[in-house]
Formats: C-alpha cells, sequence, structure tokens
C-alpha cells in the first residue's frame, strides 16, 4: 500500500531511523563501527553497549527505510546520505562467541550452562529477516549454525530454576525460531510443551500473556511456510520427521500473506506438495527486483539430495487462463518472473 506508506508508515520510519542517526556512538574497540549505548538486553544482564538485540533492531529500521524511501520517493538527499552512511558502519549484532554461540553482547560474555527464557539475541533470526539478508554481512550458514547452538543451550524458557514458574510466549517463540532454521522435532516439541503448561482453559486462554497463543499460530505457520528474504517463498522446507502424522499426511493452508504482500495457499497429499498458489501483490514493484523463487521441500533434488533424479511433473501456469508460465528449476527450487495481480499455479505431479 503505497499511499499508506507515503502518508503515514515512512514519516514514522524515517522519525525513528533520524533519532538512531543522531543517538549511535562510535565502538571503543573498533571506531570504524557505530553501536547503541547505553543498550540492554531485555530481562538479561547489566546495561553495557551494543547489546546484540538493540544493534539488529536499529539494522532493521536502517534497512527498511532506505527500502522504503525509494517507494515513498524521498527527495532529501541529506537524510538519505546520512542513513546510507550509518547503515554501513552500523555493528550488525550478529557475531559468533568462543563456544559456538550467536552473542547476546557485544563482548563474548554468555554462559553456555545459563538458561534464560528470553531471547533477544534471535531477534535477526525470527521474527527479524537480518540472518538471511545478504546485506547483513558475514556467513549465513555460520551465523544460523551459531543460533542453533545457543537456542539449544537457551533451555526450555523455563523462568524458575525448578522449572515451576513456566511462560507461554517464551516457548512460542522458541518454537518459531526452531520452525525458521527448519528442525520440525525441536518446534514441535516447544509447542506440545506451551500446551501442556500454559493452555489452562477450554477457551484456550491463559492466565498470562496473550502473546503465547499468537506466538503459536505464528510457529505453526512458519512450519509450514516461510517467506525470510523478498522474492522467495519456502514451502514444506521443514524436514517432517518429528512432525505429527496427521499434519504431513493431508492438508492445505491458504491465504498466507508474504512480506512482498502475495497471497500463498499451498496443498498437500501423501507428505507431498501437489499444489501451491500464489496471488501476486497490486504493487507496482512486483517482478522488477527479479523473479520470484519458490522452493518446495518435497521435491527430488533438494537440499541433501545433491545429484538426485527428480521424478516429478512439474507445471506452472497462469489460473485463471490455463496459459503455461516458463520457469526454471534447480533441486527443489522454482522460479519465474511474475507480473502484479495475478495468481500462479505450481502443479506438481508424482
Amino acid at each position: 500500500d503505497a499511499s499508506f506508506l507515503k502518508n503515514h508508515a515512512y514519516k514514522l520510519m524515517k522519525g525513528a531511523s533520524e533519532f538512531w542517526i543522531d543517538s549511535l556512538v562510535q565502538s571503543r574497540d573498533n571506531e570504524t563501527f557505530l553501536i547503541s549505548s547505553p543498550s540492554h538486553s531485555p530481562e538479561h544482564g547489566p546495561f553495557t553497549e551494543g547489546a546484540a538485540v538493540d544493534q539488529q533492531l536499529v539494522w532493521q529500521l536502517f534497512n527498511t527505510t532506505l527500502e522504503a524511501a525509494s517507494i515513498a520517493g524521498e527527495r532529501d538527499k541529506k537524510f538519505l546520505q546520512e542513513l546510507t552512511d550509518a547503515y554501513g558502519r552500523l555493528s550488525s549484532g550478529l557475531k559468533i562467541g568462543v563456544w559456538g554461540q550467536l552473542q547476546e553482547w557485544l563482548l563474548d560474555l554468555d554462559d553456555p550452562n545459563e538458561n534464560h527464557h528470553h531471547l533477544a539475541p534471535f531477534y535477526a533470526i525470527y521474527p527479524g529477516r537480518q540472518a538471511f539478508s545478504i546485506e547483513s554481512g558475514g556467513d549465513q550458514e555460520s551465523i544460523l549454525n551459531a543460533a542453533r547452538v545457543a537456542l539449544q543451550r537457551r533451555g526450555d524458557g523455563s523462568t524458575g530454576d525448578d522449572g515451576a514458574t513456566i511462560k507461554g510466549w517464551p516457548k512460542t517463540w522458541r518454537a518459531a525460531l526452531w520452525a525458521r532454521l527448519e528442525h520440525g522435532e525441536e518446534a514441535v516439541e516447544a509447542l506440545e510443551a506451551f500446551k501442556r503448561k500454559n493452555i489452562n482453559h477450554s477457551n484456550l486462554l491463559t492466565n498470562e500473556e496473550l502473546s503465547g497463543q499468537f506466538g503459536y499460530g505464528a510457529a505453526i505457520l512458519e512450519l509450514l511456510v516461510q517467506d525470510r528474504r523478498s522474492n522467495e517463498i519456502r514451502v514444506w522446507t521443514t524436514p517432517q520427521t518429528g512432525l505429527p502424522k496427521w499434519w504431513v499426511s493431508a492438508g492445505n493452508l491458504g491465504g498466507y500473506r508474504t512480506r512482498d504482500g502475495h497471497a500463498v495457499a499451498v496443498q498437500w497429499k501423501n507428505s507431498r506438495v501437489e499444489t501451491v498458489e500464489v496471488m501476486t501483490s497490486n504493487s507496482g514493484n512486483v517482478g522488477k527486483s527479479g523473479p520470484l523463487v519458490v522452493v518446495v521441500g518435497t521435491l527430488g533434488g533438494g537440499e541433501g539430495e545433491e545429484g538426485a533424479t527428480p521424478t516429478e511433473k512439474i507445471k506452472v501456469q497462469i489460473k485463471d487462463s490455463g496459459k503455461a508460465v516458463l520457469f526454471e528449476r534447480r533441486g527443489n527450487e522454482l522460479s519465474w518472473v511474475v507480473s502484479k495481480s495475478l495468481t500462479y499455479l505450481v502443479l506438481v505431479e508424482a
């Protein structure tokens, strides 16, 4: 919605960016980098500077504001230059520590034996997207592995030493994180723990914050469909090991809205995706930044199956007319050029 962006959202984004441009300071360890100071990782540790969550949030703000500026028609060249410079110098908040963990703080202070319910340093994984962006720098797979290491050591979200006091939202945030990291078994374990320990009433309400329930739905969606970066939709890429059999045997999902504004529907049977439907946004930017990539995890020749000979018959067509669409396939990735306000249908015949 370019009109809403120009008239409302962008003004807030620009103002927030101006605040951080003025507030960031040079790192004492490396004057090249800009960091937040004072800084705090929510509910954990002392006040410090350059905590991972602050850096990741500011990165997300700067990244999206730069993208929005071109759509909103920003003419303030001084602001754009300052924003670009600050974005380029910003410490990413994605540092890997001595025991292979994603660091929570600027310094390597993480205790591998300390459980904690909060997940602030994982914002760049979920719900953010920094860890999957080429602009964030660094080795993406190393960052994701470090996140897995740290998340595993973080525990199950217990707030008491005896595990008696359990909040709901740390469970479902963990489930969403494990889902985005494509660890289905751990995600389901977190969801089941939430059901056992936090669903207190038959109306599904709890005695705590409602965010736990919202996170539950978000984690389930993340297990089925992901859009971790623009122009990419991932369907059933989470390994099905550990997922409930009735989930994977047959089902459908509709109305999923991606970051790019597309609407996605998926249908699967016998543990294999049969159709993927993508109704593209009516934005004038659709198709301008490259082809749409749809990754279907149940296709042969995907990750872990290098050299496999795919046996599926795949068609991509415009839904209303049935007109065939030229597409490319690389393993389990399908890509084609899209236009706005059209519904594309991917048909997979085993």
